[in-house]
């Protein structure tokens, strides 16, 4: 019960889909739904989860635009971070969300980056430019 009511509440499914996702009829969702106002958490959960993501997405657009412009982005790689480890989407699904682990990719690409900074500046001014295209190719991977 507990997964259909993920579906219905976070995910947006319809009582009927989530009824064939999880095998229990389509009117015991209902019922438990309009007991447990399922409808109503719907529009907060989901509205909530949607905002985390664009935290997570501009925090990372502005790393991307502060490296691309040759500044330093530590610290918005840092609040990301931070983003990340309070609000880990990723690990609360069954099934691992191709987006999540495209995150967790560019996460350690952005770790190495970070570390390379730190102990070797020309190493990294050497691969800066292969990051942009290398993520993209991260994020090719995933969709496909």
């Amino acid at each position: 019960m507990e997964e259909a009511r993920r579906l219905v509440v976070r995910e947006g499914y319809t009582y009927t889909q989530a009824a064939e996702a999880t095998g229990i009829p389509a009117s015991t969702l209902q019922k438990r739904g309009s007991a447990e106002q399922w409808g109503a958490r719907k529009g907060v959960e989901t509205s909530y989860r949607e905002t985390i993501r664009r935290l997570k997405s501009g925090l990372l657009d502005q790393a991307m635009k502060v490296i691309a412009d040759g500044g330093d982005a530590t610290q918005i790689v840092h609040a990301w971070r931070s983003a990340e480890t309070a609000f880990p989407e990723h690990r609360y699904d069954q099934k691992a969300d191709p987006k999540a682990l495209l995150g967790l990719q560019v996460d350690t690409v952005r770790r190495f980056v970070e570390y390379l900074g730190e102990h070797d500046r020309n190493a990294c001014a050497g691969i800066e430019k292969h990051i942009e295209p290398f993520v993209a190719e991260l994020a090719g991977a995933a969709s496909g």
